[in-house]
């Protein structure tokens, strides 16, 4: 490969506009990496070497299933449900506007109709594949490192062709994508990217090759970028930083150059809001997901937010502890005097003096800074707080410019260090531990990738491994049991069943919230935990959230169970009483009113109540019989044992006989039935017939039998 000359000053290399000429003593110069005695590469096998690399890292998610925020972009958007029908409305309104989630997602005010458009798209051809749906994201991944090495040897003129390589490889491996590329909602961040890159592309290869086409289509997928997602908007100054590197335009020309493509930022941010106005759905910031909304002081609003900047920088620097959620109870409460916003503030302000200066300069290593600067300004907290307070899927972008600075650093030394040794050939310069090193981080990358990518195989997989990383968040715990809960649907082991009540506490520990108390009702109500059960349905009512009126049910189930105040649980189930539920909880409230009634009038010796109550249960039976399913059997056999109780109680004898017999033959085990059944012939004059049935209940239950019936 022929070397480009190129003056410049030391590793530290300028971009010099035609008229200016910079001069060194040392005349070194940035040439490609001779000591590596490579053998030209096309530009197609460097391509290939590119994309091959980046599908390679992320095969293994083939065969992951749909995790985190998959469902409300796919598995449960109602919108993209519709394939190609529903783009019309996917343009018309919010994009988790139609999602059924167990996470509220309707709740975000997010709009990227084409990113969804996309989605509705895939699944109109395979419906929800999982392994297809995976095998896109990768191949975008794939496109947008491709796209990125054809950005970079634009941008560079095509002078460095290895550093384009270099950059790209870091990329490609950097172990702070796998949010992205792991999780198919993230199509839109990679849609985005590769939108995004290629509008930049273009805008470089119109103006080099004075190509208009090249300038149309540069200025459709900008805007084509923003409508996949909001953050396309931040490609804006990078179009401003490649006229002014890769056109050598000075400031006030790149400027200029920038302004035509406010007119899609426009377009986007006016569609955008009108939506938005149509729309009714509103997201409210908690200091849970975002600790700088716990702020008590000035000192801690800024501290967290210099807290948050050096998070980023340390985790592009050391991806190791990779994790999904930074919140409350585990982001440290920082003040703006501790070291850590001391030192992220220190950070911070030495990447702006130097990218400054180095702008002025027109040092590469400033375009690396200034890239992830302006693409993650949306995350720096300023003016004011936004959703949360750090996320790795934030990186993806603005970790682009981290690894141009980090190959230039790397090129620019070993640059530097060869034409030292050309210069005086006496000198013992080897590039060896420099190679070693570059390696080295490669490696670590690839391991890293590989193994976090391994965590996102499935939900239950991914929030275990998120409640290690995170123990004291309640998002983590959260999602963990409701991880737990959806397993339990398809095998219920004991130990299964001890995470899903240890995580529901956890969460409760941290954040109490109704719905996690419904839960954790719910489990103590099936292990007969009564009392422990009603404490917790009232905790549900007390906080909201969840199903009220089904909890109400629970609720009076428990204390008819326990026989306390029926009066007081009459009158909490008469308003719910007139509430429309699914049917299986629709029997549940006439029968729990029913029971409440029919022990009132235990209580009182009213007949008139046995006749309400009667009522009740008779509209449980109606209620079964409009939709009959074999799995209410059971449970409706206790229904007509309650009816026949209640015939009994007013005396109409025959019909109750023939009621427990009902009830005893959807469900053999109902030992309370043969009891009914032989006080019903008892009291028909049946003897016989009696000590039979009664002779089956005591067989039943375990109890001895009288002389008499041997």
């Amino acid at each position: 490969m022929q070397a480009h000359e190129y003056d410049g000053q030391d590793a530290a290399v300028p971009v010099a506009n035609d008229t200016e000429q910079v001069q060194s003593k040392a005349k070194s110069k940035f040439w490609d990496f001779e000591p590596l005695v490579l053998k030209p590469l096309s530009t197609n096998t460097l391509l290939f070497m590119v994309a091959a690399v980046a599908f390679a890292i992320y095969a293994v998610t083939l065969g992951h299933n749909f995790v985190f925020d998959d469902s409300g972009s796919v598995v449960h958007n109602k919108s993209v449900h519709k394939g190609i029908l529903g783009i019309p409305e996917i343009f018309t309104q919010l994009s988790w506007q139609t999602a059924k989630s167990t996470r509220k997602l309707a709740n975000f005010n997010i709009y990227r109709p084409m990113s969804y458009s996309f989605f509705a798209l895939q699944y109109q051809i395979w419906g929800a594949s999982n392994v297809l749906f995976h095998l896109v994201t990768v191949l975008l991944y794939s496109g947008v490192c491709v796209c990125i090495y054809l950005f970079l040897e634009r941008l560079t003129e095509q002078k460095y062709p290895y550093l384009s390589l270099l950059v790209t490889l870091l990329y490609a491996l950097h172990p702070a994508h796998t949010e992205v590329v792991c999780n198919v909602k993230s199509q839109d961040e990679l849609l985005s990217m590769l939108l995004g890159t290629s509008a930049v592309l273009l805008f470089l290869k119109g103006h080099q090759d004075k190509n208009r086409n090249s300038l149309i289509a540069s200025f459709c997928a900008f805007l084509a970028a923003a409508f996949c997602k909001e953050n396309g908007i931040f490609w804006w100054p990078i179009i401003g930083l490649a006229a002014y590197y890769g056109l050598r335009k000075n400031i006030w020309q790149s400027l200029l150059l920038m302004l035509p493509y406010l007119i899609p930022v426009g377009i986007y941010l006016t569609a955008r809001y009108f939506v938005r106005m149509e729309s009714t759905a509103i997201y409210q910031h908690s200091g849970y997901d975002n600790p700088i909304f716990f702020a008590q002081t000035v000192s801690q609003e800024l501290g967290m937010r210099f807290w948050a900047w050096g998070t980023a920088i340390w985790q592009l620097l050391v991806p190791h502890k990779l994790k999904l959620f930074y919140h409350y109870n585990d982001v440290p409460m920082t003040e703006v005097t501790d070291w850590q916003s001391i030192v992220s503030l220190s950070t911070v302000l030495i990447l702006l003096v130097v990218g400054v200066w180095g702008l002025i300069k027109r040092y590469w290593l400033a375009f690396g800074i200034a890239f992830f600067g302006a693409h993650y300004a949306i995350f720096t907290q300023v003016p004011s707080p936004i959703a949360n307070i750090f996320g790795e899927r934030w990186l993806f972008t603005p970790s682009l410019g981290y690894c141009f600075v980090i190959g230039t650093v790397f090129y620019g030394l070993a640059s530097l260090m060869m034409a030292r040794k050309k210069e005086n050939p006496s000198l013992s310069i080897s590039l060896t531990p420099l190679y070693v090193l570059l390696g080295l981080i490669l490696t670590l990358y690839s391991i890293r990738t590989f193994t976090r990518s391994l965590d996102w195989q499935s939900e239950y997989k991914l929030f275990s491994k998120e409640c290690e990383n995170s123990p004291n968040t309640y998002i983590a715990h959260r999602n963990a049991y409701i991880a737990c809960e959806n397993k339990l649907k398809h095998e219920k082991t004991a130990e299964l069943v001890a995470q899903f009540e240890m995580h529901l506490r956890k969460s409760i520990e941290v954040r109490p919230m109704g719905v996690a108390y419904e839960k954790l009702a719910q489990l103590e109500f099936e292990k007969n935990n009564l009392k422990e059960a009603m404490a917790c349905y009232e905790q549900h009512l007390k906080l909201g959230g969840g199903n009220i009126n089904k909890s109400k049910i629970k609720l009076a189930s428990c204390r008819n169970l326990l026989g306390l105040k029926f009066e007081e649980t009459a009158k909490m189930l008469e308003p719910v009483d007139k509430v429309k539920f699914e049917k299986k909880d629709q029997i549940e409230v006439y029968h729990e009113f029913g029971i409440a009634l029919k022990n009132i009038a235990m209580q009182k010796g009213d007949s008139a109540l046995y006749d309400s109550a009667y009522i009740q249960f008779n509209r449980a039976r109606m209620a079964d019989e409009k939709d009959k399913n074999k799995d209410t059997d059971v449970y409706m056999s206790f229904i007509f044992k309650d009816m026949g109780d209640c015939e009994m109680a007013m005396k109409l004898y025959k019909r109750a006989e023939q009621t427990y017999y009902h009830a005893i033959n959807l469900n053999g085990n109902n030992h309370e039935a043969y009891l009914g059944a032989s006080n019903a012939l008892k009291a028909l004059n049946d003897e016989q017939r009696s000590k039979a049935f009664y002779f089956k209940y005591l067989q039943m239950t375990g109890q001895p039998l009288p002389a008499g019936l041997h």
